[in-house]
């Protein structure tokens, strides 16, 4: 993994010596009630550690009910979420998300469902993806994935 930091944003990139068909990262994750966790280190503020997926294809971030009871965390909202199975029931819960380099996402809404046979107990929707720049290369045999946050531009690969 490749972690740099300048001009005020926080970036990370993950190097696959092969192209692979899902971007896996490790997280922290803690309980979204506790203040300033954006000034606070995860440990600080009792996160644990995740393996997550990130779903461009997912509007929004998921957790499992591992994840919702290591974490205690209370419930803020019922709905029902539309899922690969189809509709289900699901629990919102507020959670601050520390990804590679704690690039640190703060009260991020995640939906408590069953992640089937995806080995992670976090999916990063598009709620988490939007708040910065991504992108996904193929190039030469390896797959890299780079993640900036905040964004600082715009990626048009039919203008480089």
């Amino acid at each position: 993994m490749n972690l740099q930091e300048s001009k005020g944003c926080r970036s990370f990139s993950i190097i696959h010596n092969k192209i692979v068909r899902q971007i896996r990262t490790e997280v922290m994750v803690s309980n979204g009630v506790i203040t300033d966790a954006a000034s606070r280190g995860p440990e600080e503020c009792g996160a644990k550690s995740y393996m997550a997926i990130w779903d461009t294809g997912a509007s929004s971030s998921a957790i499992t009910q591992r994840v919702v009871d290591e974490l205690r965390l209370p419930i803020i909202s019922r709905g029902m979420t539309n899922t690969a199975a189809g509709y289900v029931a699901t629990t919102g819960h507020d959670i601050h998300l520390w990804l590679p380099h704690k690039v640190v996402i703060t009260h991020c809404v995640a939906s408590c469902v069953d992640l089937g046979k995806i080995d992670a107990d976090i999916l990063i929707g598009m709620n988490v993806i939007v708040q910065g720049d991504f992108s996904i290369s193929n190039y030469d045999g390896k797959t890299i994935m780079s993640f900036r946050e905040p964004s600082m531009g715009h990626i048009d690969y039919t203008k480089a």
